[in-house]
């Protein structure tokens, strides 16, 4: 798949000492989306969904303002 980085959220959210969380917006521009090796599974979220999932706690950090950018 082909994917265009549009934006960064503002933030970093901590994983460890030595490393952070960004998070972006893209465009998909074509292909379909596969898991990677480390993931079993990928789903389209809306922001009411994101409770769903049983994130990492280092993930969790960054689910406000991923919701908010989700519900605009």
């Amino acid at each position: 798949m082909e994917a265009r980085a549009v934006a960064r959220l503002s933030g970093a959210w901590p994983v460890r000492a030595d490393l952070e969380l960004h998070i972006w917006t893209a465009e998909l521009l074509s292909g379909t989306p596969e898991p990677l090796q480390d993931h079993s599974e990928l789903r389209w979220l809306t922001a009411a969904e994101l409770d769903q999932v049983d994130w990492l706690d280092q993930d969790r950090f960054a689910l406000p303002q991923v919701a908010a950018l989700l519900s605009t």
